[in-house]
């Protein structure tokens, strides 16, 4: 019986394969494998994106590697890459080990302007070989998913709306102008009286010239005509906006 968690990643040491290919360090896992880097750019007039997957553990590892195209329409839309060239695909990976992966964007794709954004998934495949990793005798395998991004443009550029939709519900909304995703590490929201309604930590992102929308808990009581007051980690002010 196997069983399939996903983890969260941990800045460390990163790998730095191409000089177009910009990089965030690694993600530790307890057992299983480790991933690096844990978010990929590559320049524009760059093709090609490298990851290594590093075999921490005392038994070999087997992972499977896919992309899905990543777009946005308030809501992340996720399908299969058809741009995107994987070698290998599939990787055997010994005891204390490291291999390297490579996507490359096909050549009529990597001339077209504007950022492209894909997800890649690195997934632990069950085998005879893997040893329990917790005390009910069931391997979790691990899963790594990794933002990609090629033609990467300068900035973001954020304009958020606020409504309160039919059912009552506060959504806010985040429109991408800019030529860059946008990372939001964190976000909190503030009513008009400058109480702390809302907070999230997690990583969020807004994809260049894409909208994402968030449904607020129905305990965020900002009504219609009044102002709220939103933050995103790193932002060195507060943006206000008017529920409409």
């Amino acid at each position: 019986m196997h069983r399939r968690a996903s983890t969260s990643p941990t800045w460390g040491a990163a790998l730095l394969s191409l000089l177009a290919f910009i990089v965030h360090p690694p993600a530790a896992t307890a057992g299983g494998f480790l991933v690096s880097p844990t978010l990929a750019e590559v320049r524009a007039g760059a093709r090609v994106a490298s990851f290594e997957l590093a075999n921490r553990g005392d038994a070999p590892v087997a992972v499977q590697v896919d992309a899905l195209a990543w777009s946005q329409d308030g809501e992340d839309v996720l399908a299969p890459a058809q741009d995107l060239v994987i070698a290998p695909r599939r990787v055997e990976i010994a005891p204390g080990a490291s291999r390297l992966v490579r996507l490359a964007l096909n050549p009529d794709v990597a001339e077209e302007t504007g950022e492209r954004a894909y997800r890649v998934r690195f997934r632990e495949l069950p085998g005879a070989g893997a040893a329990p990793r917790d005390g009910f005798g069931i391997a979790t395998l691990v899963e790594h998913n990794v933002p990609l991004f090629f033609n990467v443009g300068r900035a973001p550029d954020l304009h958020l709306r606020a409504w309160r939709d039919e059912a009552g519900r506060l959504i806010l909304e985040a429109a991408n102008a800019g030529t860059r995703y946008a990372r939001l590490a964190g976000m909190r929201v503030w009513d008009g009286a400058g109480t702390l309604a809302y907070e999230h930590n997690g990583p969020r992102y807004v994809l260049a010239a894409r909208t994402m929308r968030w449904t607020l808990p129905d305990d965020v009581r900002i009504g219609s005509g009044e102002t709220a007051q939103v933050q995103f980690a790193g932002d060195s002010g507060k943006r206000t906006v008017l529920v409409e």
